[in-house]
């Protein structure tokens, strides 16, 4: 509650807490912050980490490749 992501309701004994702010939101706030405090603002770097540690499938990497190319066209 005190950094805003969540509201919490006290009007019954139960404290109930919901979401401030909706998923994606913030999900690409904690990724912000994750990527300027790992890799110095370099989405390229964590690109390069993400591949690299595993075997991507054919799948992976075509979606992987669509993403690029529509980010590429824009």
């Amino acid at each position: 509650t005190e950094k805003k992501l969540l509201r919490r309701d006290e009007t019954t004994m139960k404290h109930v807490y919901t979401a401030a702010v909706e998923e994606q939101k913030t999900k690409g706030m904690l990724l912000d912050k994750f990527v300027n405090t790992l890799y110095n603002g370099s989405r390229a770097n964590l690109m390069m980490q993400l591949l690299g540690n595993k075997k991507n499938s054919k799948k992976e990497i075509e979606e992987i490749k669509k993403l690029l190319d529509k980010l590429d066209n824009k």
